[in-house]
């Protein structure tokens, strides 16, 4: 995704504010006495609503499952859109190649850890983020070997070998038949709960333990022996394990799957940790330097060691739905009366600005054009976006941001660029343009998209109108994009990864709404410049 190059610098407020402080600081002896009065009396024009906004709906049947920021695994049924199961599709690469296990005596234990997103927010307690479920339900994880090979590179139609090799989130039932059935490993019983709590890595010697060390919650499930001696140590010296690439031809991977009988659980795994992967444990017998003193030799003692099987490579983040929403035509004419948004393959909401008469044929409304040939600064533009919660009521998957940008040039908007409140902490970043869900003053759900720059560009630049994507989004700040396909009106080729690793919707007020208080709104407050 590209951010726009010709940032539109000028903003009439800003320059209204900088003009006030120069102003204020220059008559400061008068400034006690009169300065609220002088702010007082600073009337901002009234805001005005464009009727010419239409909304409505593209339905996105696939995207890239590679490349993607979030992975999940389990089950969720939305109230709204039906019941969607995720799984993972991993590689693993050997953390040292070649290995040769030279005085091998014993394998010890092998163990998978799985980290979560988490953040500490007690004592010996952390808060687990990107789940779904009551915090007791219990479930398991189940490891299962993967015969399905991942390649880097697609070799297209005639042998070309130049594309990155794309992988679709659908895929799952694709790839089913080269997963083998019975796991390698189940974890022992979970729950949401016990793994908030601080975990410990515990040292031991001759059954007495002498080390805790703290870790960040994670699923630790053991690995049987015989299926590291089987698949790894007895390979030493083969093959199998001479190169990265060689080893990931011969171990295809390992699939992720969570079950519970219990009710819906979801749960994020931070895939990309460097903690991700199994660490395989075992003992090796050196031979020790002769006695200098004695000259004597063929003395050797028992060590322990560690090989790690890293999840690095290709990683896939896999769905199947069973979707309950199948959506008409649109009416992207006139606009729908409700839109979607839904993160992975799901929904996105199209909106079109000044959509109206067009009197000559040039292409530009006549509204647009009334406004081009005024002399007229936007001080604020936003579009407000009311959740219909009498279709989605539920707040258990509602998106607390969602984001916009230019589907025609795939692109984000001046006024994400120009955004001061830029923060590392996405949470917290970009509110001036992409405010977070708020209520309004009778409790009412909205979201309120600043697009000030935009309009100013379209107004006083003469820039083309484009069609805007609104999308959810985990993170702001990430502006990369993934391949989508299977769209229904066919207006995305690619979308934002903070939105296609997503498992949050929601259902809007569109364009069209009979709810005249809450349908889709352009509001805009313009200052009239005289020479």
């Amino acid at each position: 995704m590209k951010k726009n190059p010709n940032m539109f610098k000028s903003n009439f407020l800003i320059f209204t504010l900088i003009l006030a402080a120069f102003f204020f600081s220059s008559c400061d002896d008068d400034f006690t006495e009169t300065g609220a009065g002088l702010i007082n009396s600073i009337d901002l024009p009234p805001l005005m609503e464009i009727d010419e906004v239409i909304s409505y709906t593209e339905s996105i049947g696939a995207v890239q499952a590679n490349n993607v920021s979030n992975f999940y695994i389990g089950d969720f049924s939305d109230p709204v859109f039906g019941e969607r199961n995720y799984a993972i599709l991993s590689q693993l690469e050997l953390s040292r190649t070649n290995p040769d296990f030279d005085g091998f005596v014993e394998l010890d234990s092998a163990i998978l850890s799985l980290p979560l997103y988490s953040r500490l927010v007690a004592e010996n307690e952390f808060a687990i983020d990107s789940v779904v479920g009551d915090a007791n339900t219990n479930f398991v994880v189940k490891v299962f070997k993967s015969n399905q090979f991942l390649r880097n590179v697609d070799p297209g139609p005639d042998g070309e070998f130049d594309q990155f090799q794309l992988y679709f989130n659908n895929q799952l039932n694709d790839f089913l038949p080269n997963i083998e059935a019975t796991p390698i490993a189940v974890s022992e019983s979970l729950n949401l709960e016990e793994l908030s709590q601080q975990q410990f890595l515990l040292e031991q010697e001759n059954d007495s333990i002498t080390e805790e060390t703290p870790i960040n919650p994670q699923i630790r499930i053991k690995i049987p022996n015989e299926f590291i001696q089987e698949q790894i140590i007895d390979k030493a010296g083969g093959p199998e394990l001479v190169s990265n690439s060689a080893f990931k031809n011969y171990f295809r991977g390992l699939f992720f799957q969570l079950e519970s009988s219990e009710g819906d659980v979801l749960l994020g795994l931070n895939m990309n940790s460097e903690d991700a992967g199994i660490r395989i444990f075992y003992k090796t017998e050196v031979e020790l330097p002769p006695n200098p003193e004695t000259g004597s030799g063929e003395e050797s003692e028992i060590l322990e060691d560690e090989l790690d099987l890293l999840i690095e490579g290709i990683s896939l983040g896999l769905t199947n739905d069973e979707n309950d929403l199948s959506l008409s035509e649109q009416d992207t004419i006139n606009g729908e009366e409700t839109t979607y948004l839904r993160g992975g393959a799901g929904f996105a909401t199209v909106v079109e600005l000044f959509t109206g008469e067009d009197s000559n044929g040039d292409g530009v409304s006549d509204q647009l054009e009334d406004l081009r040939n005024r002399d007229i600064m936007v001080n604020e533009a936003n579009l407000i976006f009311y959740i219909d919660e009498e279709i989605a009521p539920s707040n258990s998957n509602r998106p607390r941001r969602i984001m916009i940008y230019d589907i025609d040039n795939n692109e984000v908007f001046a006024d994400y660029n120009n955004d001061p409140t830029f923060s590392e902490a996405s949470s917290v970043s970009l509110v001036s343009h992409l405010g977070p869900l708020s209520e309004d003053e009778e409790g009412n759900l909205f979201y309120r998209i600043r697009i000030t720059d935009y309009l100013n560009e379209l107004i006083n630049e003469n820039r083309d109108s484009v069609k805007i994507g609104v999308v959810v989004s985990d993170n702001v700040n990430q502006t990369s994009a993934l391949e989508v396909k299977d769209t229904q009106l066919e207006l995305f080729d690619e979308i934002l990864s903070s939105s296609a690793g997503s498992i949050r919707g929601t259902v809007l007020h569109g364009s069209n709404s009979p709810n005249e208080q809450k349908k889709l709104k352009l509001q805009i407050q313009l200052t009239e410049l005289t020479n």
